[in-house]
């Protein structure tokens, strides 16, 4: 064979090669192209802080609403916080309508950092607040009248609109803790590049909605320090763990933290006071408010912090003993440096950077009624002496809760047998509360546990009420002394 005809045959052989592969490349599909057609549950992560203005800072807050300048913002200045405030993180979560990962809703793990000392001289950190008024789901009314901007005073940053009222998203909890791991890396706390690194999920995401999320940091300053620089909080990673697994793009999503130097509470003292009731009589710290169904003793909880820099001297605490505006008879908490430890009512010293002095001082409730009080921190040198600090017991109720068929009516029996009946059998369940004290009880909302005691994320909150009353709220839903509710 001549090396011309060789050539030839080769050139033919090659073309055709060509050819086929070109065939096969445009008539198959790979596997990189099968992924990039599927459509990926979430396609939106941003993270914004709300405006500064627009919540108080001794509890977090803000919303995200329509995601404008007027509401949330890219950064934060020291010159607008203190020490020991709370500064709030919001980030939304957008999801496509039709994912190719079914069935809906979806389960997301979020992984949040927060910087724990300043980027030049030591003494700020951004301090991850994992309680549940903290990390959750921006739903429900957002406080402070004007700032939600959705149905009812919702977050208007949900989709559908107005679903901030009636999500099913959460936060993971357990027994109504978020479940989180907090790990601090790089170093302990003021310790140069050090962080904080949280990680949570978030369930009930359903397709084609945003759902909006609240993540609190607590801005803590070192003791005797003297800091400059900044901080921030970022998003590392986003993904969904449930129906299935799917790595999720987020971006760079950072709020900086500029100028901690410039923020109030440097070389002061200043003086945080956290007052509660015990749920069992015993236990510190509680909870804010209480309803007892009768007469008894109860046990308010005192704690006092000091998230200055300075040395707070002259430390105390006083209780206005249920008479607000009156001194003679108040009550000075003693104080100790641990939950029931050597407590003493006079003056203490209190180290900045956070630490703590503690309190319990036991009443007796005698009488149905409503009880306010409120007690109050003060220091010889504090600039702040903190916000008084009030607690609600409300005592002389009594809760029936009966059980009927279906179509039966109200009020039930204590128990009823199914045993013989279908799986599927309806019944009906009766609430009344009566109110025997002489004053009304504010507020009151009945929550069915849908026989999970140790599970809230299912519980049921029963409406309509029949019975509720304005005795002083602003709208109904109080219960009037000698009155009763029903539902």
């Amino acid at each position: 064979m001549s090396i011309s005809r060789s050539r030839r045959l080769f050139a033919a052989f090659f073309a055709f090669s060509l050819l086929a592969t070109s065939f096969w490349v445009s008539d198959g599909v790979t596997r990189s192209e099968r992924a990039s057609a599927a459509t990926a549950v979430m396609n939106n992560v941003s993270m914004r802080a709300p405006l500064y203005t627009t919540y108080k800072h001794a509890t977090g807050g803000g919303a995200w609403n329509d995601g404008s300048v007027s509401n949330v913002k890219g950064e934060l200045l020291g010159a607008d916080y203190a020490c020991g405030d709370v500064a709030t993180f919001l980030i939304q979560l957008g999801l496509n309508a039709s994912p190719t990962m079914q069935p809906s809703p979806y389960t997301a793990e979020v992984t949040m950092e927060f910087t724990t000392d300043t980027t030049g001289q030591s003494g700020v950190a951004l301090v991850p607040v994992t309680t549940a008024d903290h990390l959750r789901v921006n739903s429900g009314v957002i406080a402070a009248p004007g700032v939600g901007t959705g149905a009812s005073g919702s977050d208007g940053g949900f989709v559908p609109s107005g679903s901030g009222m009636t999500t099913i998203a959460e936060v993971v909890s357990s027994a109504g803790v978020p479940v989180t791991t907090v790990t601090q890396q790089g170093g302990a706390i003021f310790t140069s590049g050090s962080k904080a690194r949280l990680v949570f999920s978030v369930s009930g995401l359903v397709a084609g909605s945003t759902t909006i999320v609240r993540a609190d940091a607590r801005i803590l300053c070192k003791a005797n320090s003297t800091p400059t620089g900044n901080l921030q909080a970022t998003i590392p990673s986003v993904s969904i763990t449930a129906p299935g697994t799917e790595a999720v793009s987020s971006g760079n999503q950072t709020v900086n933290f500029r100028n901690a130097g410039n923020l109030a509470g440097l070389n002061q003292a200043i003086l945080s006071l956290t007052k509660t009731v015990s749920t069992d009589g015993t236990t510190c710290p509680g909870v804010d408010s209480r309803v007892l169904m009768a007469t008894g003793t109860v046990r308010y909880c005192y704690e006092v912090n000091n998230f200055g820099t300075a040395t707070a001297t002259g430390v105390t605490v006083v209780d206005d003993n249920f008479t607000t505006g009156s001194t003679a008879d108040d009550v000075s908490i003693p104080l100790a440096t641990t939950w029931g430890g050597s407590a003493s009512t006079a003056p203490q010293s209190l180290v900045g950077g956070g630490a703590s002095l503690y309190g319990f001082l036991d009443v007796p409730l005698t009488t149905g009624g409503h009880f306010v009080n409120e007690a109050k921190a003060s220091a010889t040198n504090a600039v702040t002496a903190g916000a008084d600090a009030v607690v609600d017991v409300q005592v002389g109720t009594v809760f029936i809760k009966t059980v009927t068929d279906s179509t039966g009516t109200c009020p039930g029996s204590a128990s009823k047998d199914y045993s013989v009946l279908g799986a599927t059998q309806a019944v009906k369940y009766c609430y009344s509360l009566t109110n025997f004290s002489g004053t009304p009880i504010f507020a009151v909302a009945i929550v069915d546990d849908a026989g999970t005691p140790a599970d809230p994320n299912d519980d049921h909150t029963v409406t309509p009420l029949t019975g509720l009353t304005d005795e002083g709220s602003g709208s109904a839903i109080d219960l009037a002394a000698g009155a009763i509710v029903t539902g």
